[in-house]
C-alpha cells in the first residue's frame, strides 16, 4: 500500500488537477472551418426521428473531411427535400433530395446554389438505416461540388 501511495503523492495530484482544469487558451486550439453549418430545414418529417439533426451532422461530417483553406469564412443552409421510402416485396428503395446555398459570412452574398441527389435499395427492412444512407450519399453528392463554388467565388 505504501508504494503505491507514494507512487503518486502531492506531486501526482497536481500534476492531474493541472492537466483537467488547464485553461482554454492553453488547450489545443483548433483550425477555424472555412463552411460552416448556418441552417438547416426539411419539409420532411419522421415519427421516430430528428431528420434535421440527422442531416446536420451529416453536413459537419462531410465538411469536416474537406480541406478548404480558410482565407474566407462562408455559411451553409441545407435543406432535406425530399425523403421517400418504397417498400416492395424483396427490398425497399430510398431516394433522397438535398439542396443547400453556399453565402459569405461577411454580407451573406450568395456565391451557390447546389443540391445533392441519392438513391438507396437494400433487401432487410430497416427503413431508418436505409433513410441514412440514402441521406449521406445526397450530402456528399451536394458537397462535391463545393470546392468548385468556393474557387470560383
Amino acid at each position: 500500500m505504501r508504494a503505491v501511495r507514494g507512487s503518486f503523492g502531492r506531486r501526482g495530484f497536481l500534476c492531474v488537477g493541472a492537466a483537467l482544469f488547464a485553461p482554454p487558451a492553453l488547450a489545443k486550439r483548433r483550425r477555424p472551418r472555412a463552411v460552416k453549418v448556418a441552417e438547416v430545414r426539411s419539409r420532411v418529417k419522421r415519427r421516430n426521428r430528428d431528420v434535421k439533426r440527422t442531416l446536420r451532422q451529416l453536413l459537419e461530417r462531410e465538411l469536416s473531411k474537406l480541406d478548404i483553406a480558410p482565407s474566407e469564412r462562408y455559411l451553409l443552409s441545407a435543406r432535406l427535400v425530399t425523403l421517400r421510402t418504397r417498400r416492395k416485396t424483396k427490398y425497399s428503395e430510398t431516394r433522397c433530395v438535398v439542396r443547400a446555398t453556399l453565402r459569405r459570412e461577411r454580407g451573406g452574398v450568395l456565391l451557390a446554389a447546389i443540391s445533392g441527389r441519392a438513391s438507396a435499395r437494400e433487401r432487410a427492412p430497416q427503413v431508418a438505416e436505409l433513410e441514412t444512407s440514402a441521406m449521406q450519399a445526397a450530402v456528399r453528392s451536394a458537397l462535391s461540388g463545393l470546392d468548385k463554388a468556393l474557387t470560383s467565388a
